[in-house]
């Protein structure tokens, strides 16, 4: 979730289409930074906005805002490329965590053996 110009807008890799991920604190990495994770995906990403007239748009900020919501929970629409299309060209993405919010699963991401 990206927070831009009033909006929230998503970007969303389906599961199916990771073929391989590599946590970095594997390879003692970890740093001041967090845990990251290394996507390398076959298709690129799809985008979504939300929708300024959805019921959940609607709700009070605080409400809206508690952590990650999908797209769909949101009453989000399908929208284009928001990163200029870097995103797209690209199959390999870095997500980086704070620490200590990843390692609570990291044993589980280890063994879906991607």
């Amino acid at each position: 979730q990206l927070a831009h110009v009033g909006m929230v807008r998503w970007l969303e890799l389906d599961f199916a289409d990771i073929a391989n991920v590599v946590v970095a604190a594997e390879m003692g990495h970890t740093g001041t930074e967090g845990t990251q994770l290394l996507l390398q995906c076959a298709q690129p990403p799809s985008f979504f906005k939300e929708n300024p007239s959805s019921p959940a748009r609607a709700a009070p900020a605080p409400a809206r805002r508690k952590g990650p919501v999908s797209p769909a929970a949101a009453g989000a629409t399908p929208t284009s490329d928001f990163t200029s299309g870097q995103a797209s060209a690209v199959d390999s993405h870095i997500l980086r965590f704070t620490p200590g919010v990843l390692e609570p699963i990291l044993s589980r991401l280890q063994a879906l053996d991607l």
